[in-house]
């Protein structure tokens, strides 16, 4: 079953709505660590989600910092 990303206890992002992305993690690490794609990044895309209400998406859009990139 997927129950997908919960985020608190009334609102959950499906699996579907989240993209994955694998790479090779920058930095000291361990053995391996930039032989083998060790990095995740998980993205959402907030702007057009239907798991979350308007007034969620409206909220939260009025908040974001000048500069930020909402592109993914």
């Amino acid at each position: 079953m997927d129950d997908g990303l919960r985020v608190n206890d009334r609102l959950v992002v499906p699996s579907a709505e989240l993209r994955e992305r694998f790479s090779r993690s920058s930095g000291p690490g361990g053995q391996g660590v930039n032989t083998t794609d060790s990095r995740v990044e998980l993205s959402f895309d907030l702007a057009t989600s239907p798991s979350l209400p308007a007034s969620l998406r409206a909220r939260r859009w009025s908040a974001w910092p000048a500069g930020w990139s909402t592109a993914c």
